[in-house]
């Protein structure tokens, strides 16, 4: 019985993208979606409503039905993130499917909704499970959506939220550089714990909320109340620069939907994932507050556990100005060994969990040094010849014979005339 490790890693993201109108803002986003070699597209665009007069019959318009019990049934679970943009879920979906929706996010899965006239209030969401899911609340509005230019800023407490990451070290000058928006979704209520990263405020007015971010059970969610974000894109490259902001923008919304590790508050990780009998283990834990500042001075608790046995080794540490603890220490022995940490933080509970392996040098490094009697002994049997090499010796003086090749051959004749099957 041997065992051994199996390194697991995630290999596409799979993203169902429902488009409720085809827009500037959809065609970007579906590029950058496309051109993502993780991510692995689902696209399905309205074209047309059922209140649109297009004199001509539905059999003659539609190529199929839409396949709302395969998608939101069937494989709903086979998704990584799921997107609505500016849709109106009827009548193309029905309203129990929602709910299929909330515990598929509820346990672990993502939900990011897209602003425009068809979505939130205007796409008839106030009072079901995807106002449930998403961090804010529906207020009754005259006017749900409104086409006025707008110029987004960055709300100082989330600064450092990994959504927000265009630039490294000068991300505010980047995001002072984009060009203004046009279109908003009124009246959103942020959630108690949600994270408002982008507002708008004009003077004398109340702050708008345009990019909120939350979790809801064990999943994630966004919302995004606007579709001009394609802006970004097209106004930066028109004027001479690059959509490369744009593309940073959504990928960063993506890995922060879908829990990649970088996004996570608590991060755990070994600085090697095998090492040698003997060698010591350094254990590095990072802890980030809601608002992703660095958590000064909490206690974690870390559990060291070898496998197959039922109880390990603990310890509190503690976190310094940057957020981070470490462990070092020497494993007893061979074998493979678990970490998880685990902290209370702002009412919650974290835990992030990681495996190492120790073993002990293989047999093609036991004995490493030559062995000149073996190898005498192997080319007296083979007919060669052993030659002891300095640094300086020139190959190109030792001549080595080529060996004799025998094939054993053999031929056959055969008359045509009179076989049938050669014709």
């Amino acid at each position: 019985e041997k065992e051994f490790e199996i390194n697991v890693v995630r290999d596409r993201i799979r993203v169902l993208h429902l488009n409720g109108r085809p827009s500037w803002d959809s065609r970007y986003l579906r590029e950058v979606l496309a051109h993502n070699p993780k991510v692995d597209l689902l696209s399905f665009f309205i074209l047309r409503s059922l209140g649109d007069d297009v004199e001509a019959s539905i059999s003659e318009l539609s190529l199929i039905p839409f396949p709302s019990n395969l998608l939101f049934d069937d494989y709903l679970s086979s998704f990584d993130l799921i997107i609505f943009q500016n849709f109106k879920y009827d009548p193309f979906i029905d309203k129990r499917y929602l709910s299929n929706i909330r515990k598929y996010v509820k346990n672990g899965g993502a939900f990011l909704m897209i602003g425009g006239e068809l979505s939130f209030q205007g796409g008839g969401y106030s009072r079901t499970p995807i106002e449930e899911i998403l961090p804010v609340s529906f207020r009754d509005n005259s006017r749900p959506f409104v086409d006025k230019p707008f110029h987004p800023v960055l709300n100082k407490e989330f600064s450092r939220h990994p959504i927000l990451r265009l630039e490294k070290d000068l991300n505010q000058n980047a995001w002072q550089s984009l060009p203004p928006l046009q279109g908003i979704n009124m009246g959103l209520l942020p959630d108690k714990n949600a994270h408002v990263l982008l507002q708008y405020a004009k003077e004398k007015e109340s702050v708008i909320p345009i990019l909120i971010a939350g979790n809801f059970g064990s999943g994630r969610t966004a919302l995004l109340a606007t579709d001009s974000v394609w802006n970004w894109n097209f106004r930066n490259v028109g004027s001479g620069g690059s959509g490369r902001y744009f593309q940073r923008f959504w990928n960063n919304v993506i890995d922060w939907l879908i829990a990649e590790p970088e996004t996570r508050r608590l991060q755990l990780e070994s600085d090697k994932e095998r090492y040698r009998e003997g060698e010591q283990v350094l254990i590095k834990f990072k802890l980030l507050q809601k608002n992703y500042q660095p958590a000064v001075d909490v206690t974690a608790q870390l559990t060291l556990t070898p496998l197959r046995t039922e109880s390990g080794m603990e310890t509190e540490l503690k976190t310094d100005e940057q957020g981070e603890g470490f462990f070092p220490f020497l494993p007893d022995g061979e074998g493979f060994y678990t970490v998880r940490i685990q902290t209370d933080l702002e009412g919650e509970s974290l835990t992030e969990e990681i495996m190492f392996s120790v073993l002990k040098d293989t047999a093609e490094f036991e004995k490493p040094l030559v062995n000149e009697t073996l190898l005498k002994k192997i080319s007296e049997i083979t007919d060669g010849r052993y030659h002891l090499l300095n640094g300086s010796d020139d190959l190109s003086s030792y001549k080595f014979a080529n060996p004799d090749v025998q094939v054993n051959s053999h031929s056959r004749s055969l008359s045509l005339w009179d076989n049938w099957w050669a014709y």
